[in-house]
């Protein structure tokens, strides 16, 4: 068969049916090999035109009429050999809109042509179908989509049987790229990669070209080109400021063109540190100093410099030392002295502009009296205040304690440290309040205290009885008792020295057990067992704090045996407990460390 086409894109197709009903008194003979090629049709042999489309238009529901019939006066000759008819094959085409598209196929010696009783096409305005020897033709006029295309077959049959020959006929529309998605103008940095992207209205068989400046752009190393369909891109990768100018992206096809461009400029990069901000740093004398700063971007050629209050820093001294590696800029300072607290910078520059990171060091010492301890003399019944003062509060804790034994917050006993002043009050200040005091601060950079001794003196009036018990002003053999009495303003201080065996201050008989492991939900009890001279009092304490008797927590002293049972025990108890005995002769104290482990339970 010979076609008469324009080679087009394939724009749209239908699926379509191409087999035909055979003639009842033919079908036994009908054979449909995959492919034949190159076969003559024998005698009697008939022929039939027919298309199919999506929407069957143009076609006839009648077989009365023959379409193109031979002469029906040839007669088949029996006698010869008979065979069934061979088409020469139609190819598969597309058709621009409105052109006229031409089928022809060779049946050589035919006989006669029948007509089908299949759907037919008629000759006339839209086709036309037309004989020459051995040679059938069909052809299309003004083809539109809608109603032409489609798959066309041309049907040959004899007594032996049928064959045939089709070709699918595709309408694209002659349309030429039109942009809709322009590129559009980038400014950008040096080493950071620049992306045009455009694209086109639908149109068939469109190709892009790329230039700069009018250069035809070729994808490689430093230029990705990507296309498809109607969209494209081109990515400017490691881009220097060569690659400024002019880009423009061409779209093209059989039907026309279309261009757009933009402009790209490449300029440097300013410095850019990844931390940007004021950061303060505290650390402790003697130490050593690293600081560290990560240079996020810049164009070369770099000057990077470390300043301390807005004077240069030496890249290279006993004192400081700079280190580059790569984009991390270091300045390490050696033991730290307080001559090294200030504002540090690290500055970059280029000549597009500059950058800047600063942090302010503060080198904290240890912490120093300024205002120690003073002597104080107390009265029994009245408050106790003691006040010292020190010039560093960073990082620093207190501890206070009294003839070596650790003084603790209770509702009786407040300590305080703020605004770098410590304090301890007592609120009702009893004999055993007395003794060497000492207030300890520290920090990461060292310790230091300072001690007061306080005394505690009882005031009686004249005529009022009383009973003193002041046994801890006494030595191993007496008492020393002080009456203070008041009559016509005059003072008279009488001491009494009366022989009496000394007291004895708290001793544990029954220690607590160095480690203790209690169950999780359980109740729980610690003693311990103490003897002393009266009155003791017991005091418990959970991670130095006390414990005061409450819903889980009941506290007991009875002959000399000292008790803590805690309830409902959970996770959380677990940690250092101590039991604290004293009376007005002294002060003792031990402690246990309890693990408190949960209960598994199997199921």
């Amino acid at each position: 068969m010979q076609t008469t086409t324009e080679p087009k894109q394939l724009v749209s197709s239908y699926q379509v049916e191409s087999a035909l009903p055979i003639l009842a008194d033919v079908s036994d003979a009908v054979e449909r090999p995959e492919e034949e090629r190159g076969f003559r049709v024998q005698e009697g042999v008939k022929i039939l035109y027919s298309a199919q489309s999506a929407e069957q238009l143009l076609l006839t529901e009648t077989h009365s009429e023959a379409l193109l019939a031979l002469d029906p006066a040839v007669k088949p000759q029996l006698e010869k050999e008979q065979s069934k008819p061979v088409l020469a094959p139609v190819s598969e085409t597309r058709v621009a809109l409105s052109k006229e598209q031409k089928y022809e196929t060779q049946i050589p010696e035919q006989e006669s042509i029948q007509p089908s009783k299949d759907k037919i096409l008629k000759s006339g305005k839209e086709f036309k179908c037309s004989e020459d020897c051995d040679t059938y033709t069909l052809i299309v006029n003004k083809v539109v989509k809608e109603r032409h295309q489609g798959e066309y077959v041309c049907e040959a049959e004899n007594e032996v049987g049928r064959t045939t020959t089709s070709s699918r006929l595709t309408v694209v529309s002659k349309v030429k790229p039109v942009f809709k998605h322009r590129i559009v103008p980038l400014e950008i940095n040096v080493g950071i990669s620049a992306r045009f992207e455009c694209g086109t209205e639908d149109a068939p068989n469109v190709t892009f070209k790329w230039f700069k400046d009018g250069h035809l752009i070729k994808e490689g190393d430093k230029y990705r080109i990507i296309s498809r369909f109607t969209a494209s891109s081109l990515e400017i990768l490691s881009p220097s400021k060569d690659d400024s100018g002019e880009y423009t992206c061409k779209a093209s096809n059989q039907h026309g063109s279309d261009e757009c461009s933009a402009s790209l400029s490449v300029t440097g990069v300013y410095p850019y540190f990844e931390l940007n901000i004021v950061v303060f740093v505290l650390l402790y004398f003697f130490s050593l100093l690293v600081f560290v700063v990560l240079l996020h971007t810049g164009s070369a050629p770099l000057n990077v410099v470390w300043l301390k209050d807005h004077q240069l820093v030496p890249s290279m001294s006993e004192h400081y030392q700079t280190f580059c590696e790569k984009n991390k800029h270091t300045l390490e300072i050696k033991t730290l002295q307080a001559a090294d607290r200030g504002l540090y910078v690290c500055r970059a520059s280029n000549n597009v502009g500059m950058a800047e990171c600063s942090m302010e060091l503060r080198v904290v010492d240890k912490p120093n009296f300024v205002k120690p301890l003073g002597s104080v003399a107390a009265v029994v019944g009245a408050p106790l205040h003691l006040e010292c003062q020190v010039d560093e509060d960073t990082g620093v804790t207190v501890t206070w304690t009294r003839d070596g034994r650790k003084v603790h917050q209770s509702p009786d006993c407040k300590l305080s440290f703020e605004n770098k002043t410590v304090n301890l009050d007592i609120l009702k200040t009893t004999l055993k309040d007395c003794g060497n005091y000492v207030c300890m601060v520290a920090n990461d950079a060292g310790s230091a205290s300072c001690s007061t001794s306080v005394k505690v003196q009882v005031f009686y009036v004249l005529g009022v009885s009383c009973e003193i018990d002041c046994s801890s002003y006494l030595n191993e053999l007496c008492f020393q008792c002080w009456f203070l009495v008041f009559k016509l303003h005059l003072q008279l201080h009488v001491m009494v020295l009366t022989n009496h065996t000394p007291a004895e201050p708290p001793v544990f008989v029954k220690r607590l057990e160095g480690t203790t492991v209690w169950k999780r939900g359980s109740t729980a009890r610690l003693q311990c067992t103490v003897k002393g001279s009266p009155e003791l009092h017991t005091t418990w304490f959970f991670n130095n704090s006390e414990l005061s008797s409450g819903a889980r927590y009941a506290a007991s002293f009875k002959d000399g045996v000292a008790t803590l049972e805690i309830n409902n025990v959970m996770l959380s108890d677990s940690g250092s407990y101590s039991c604290e005995v004293l009376n007005e002769s002294g002060c003792e104290s031990c402690s246990t460390k309890v693990t408190v482990k949960g209960v598994q339970h199997l199921k």
